[in-house]
């Protein structure tokens, strides 16, 4: 007969600590370059509830014409010539949560838990709010953030993505979602449960708690808070540096040549070092060598890796060592990828939202953003100055949301001076 194990280690569980990891990562994107590039690099006004104007010079003034002084008339001048373009800010509200008990239990100290949840997290508000502003900065005006797979299933969950030019990455996990039609036709809204948007080739998706019925292929997949029919939201990167000939630019018909930014269609090739001289020498053309050349430290190359990957694999170098003492030095055949990337003499920005079938070419300079009072705050709340407990009906619940908002709007005060390549294709091997 054995004897009872009691002297084992699996007696004495009821008195142990459990054991954890106190170093805890963030499991989600946070890149913001290109909204940090219009914050710290262009120039940023606060406005009302007017529009914000863009005055734009399209014409110096004088015209030119041969004459005689032998009794020859001369020539009838012209004038200077302006136009102005009008935008206001957008307003964003980026709502977290929390219940009573949960600030109760963050709030008791090392004791309890190892950090508070709830206090890191109201500090992460202002991050996820230029995490936000970055993503839909990669888009057009009207706040559409992915758009369903041409193959997907009718009503299928997970709902799967188009490759080009988001995938998912505009999409966070608990994000809420509308999904329209391609009229913008609203089907209905849902929660983001889990997404998958690590690809950039291949096909990302997400899923949601309840799928709209009649949600289908090609159908649009919007933020919250934007109409249906004629979504409207802040201007992003698609609409700035656009060299559409029809349409509007804040207000200023696209007919207009000073509205149109300079473009290049690449139809499906890949970005090599031919394309980047040919699309620089188009930007020269636009802007003139005198211009171009005075703006050169003010301009930088914007888009994804990818397109960094086609360039650096399909662009050819030559490098030699000199040993004076006959030992070869250790050679890393692969360049830093997280030093200051150049291209041209121009810095190549490099953003995992970007998309990924386009490469822009932006004058800091001409970066504009209009905000609301001043900037990015918290909503006063009712519970210790920013808690807004629910209410259900006519009854108050335990749990409080905080709501951190903003209101900005996006241009650039000089088409002319920012182009964009697209059409860009993609290296195979990220094709998966």
């Amino acid at each position: 007969m054995a004897l009872p194990a009691y002297g084992s280690a699996a007696q004495s569980t009821q008195l142990m600590l459990q054991t954890i990891n106190k170093d805890v990562d963030l499991l989600e994107n946070t890149d913001s370059e290109l909204d940090s590039r219009f914050s710290d690099k262009g120039s940023e006004t606060k406005t009302s509830l007017l529009d914000f104007r863009i005055p734009m010079e399209v014409e110096m003034g004088g015209r030119l014409s041969a004459f005689s002084t032998d009794g020859g008339n001369l020539n009838q001048g012209v004038g200077f010539e302006y136009d102005q373009g009008q935008m206001t800010p957008y307003e964003l509200d980026i709502a977290a949560a929390a219940t009573v008990l949960e600030k109760t239990i963050s709030d008791s100290g090392p004791t309890v838990t190892i950090m508070d949840p709830v206090a890191k997290m109201i500090a992460q508000l202002k991050e996820k709010m230029s995490i936000k502003r970055n993503q839909l900065l990669q888009t057009s005006n009207n706040g559409q953030v992915a758009t369903i797979n041409a193959g997907y299933s009718t009503n299928a969950n997970p709902i799967t993505l188009q490759s080009t030019s988001f995938g998912g990455r505009l999409i966070n996990r608990g994000d809420g979602v509308q999904i329209t039609d391609t009229n913008f036709n609203l089907i209905g809204p849902a929660n983001v449960v889990d997404v998958y948007n690590k690809s950039v080739g291949g096909t990302d998706s997400i899923t949601v708690d309840t799928v709209p019925t009649g949600t289908a292929a090609n159908y649009c997949i919007l933020i919250p808070g934007v109409a249906a029919g004629t979504p409207l939201f802040f201007n992003g990167l698609q609409y700035i540096v656009n060299p559409a000939i029809t349409g509007e630019y804040l207000g200023i018909s696209r007919a207009n040549s000073y509205v149109q930014s300079p473009s290049m269609n690449a139809n499906g090739s890949l970005f090599t070092l031919g394309l980047a001289q040919a699309f620089l020498v188009r930007m020269v053309q636009n802007n003139g060598v005198k211009n171009f050349k005075a703006k050169r430290s003010k301009n930088f190359w914007y888009g994804h890796g990818a397109q960094w990957l086609s360039i650096q694999t399909l662009g050819f170098a030559k490098q030699q060592n000199i040993m004076s003492d006959g030992k070869a030095s250790n050679f890393d055949g692969l360049p830093d990828i997280t030093s200051t990337k150049m291209l041209g003499g121009f810095e190549y920005v490099e953003d995992s939202t970007a998309a990924i079938d386009k490469i822009y070419f932006l004058d800091q300079t001409t970066l504009v953003r209009c905000r609301f009072g001043k900037g990015p705050r918290f909503l006063p709340g009712l519970y210790e100055g920013i808690y807004w407990p629910r209410n259900s009906g006519n009854t108050w619940n335990t749990t409080m949301d905080v709501h951190f908002i903003d209101g900005v709007n996006y241009a650039t005060k000089n088409c002319w001076a920012n182009g964009v390549m697209y059409g860009l294709g993609l290296q195979g091997v990220l094709s998966n």
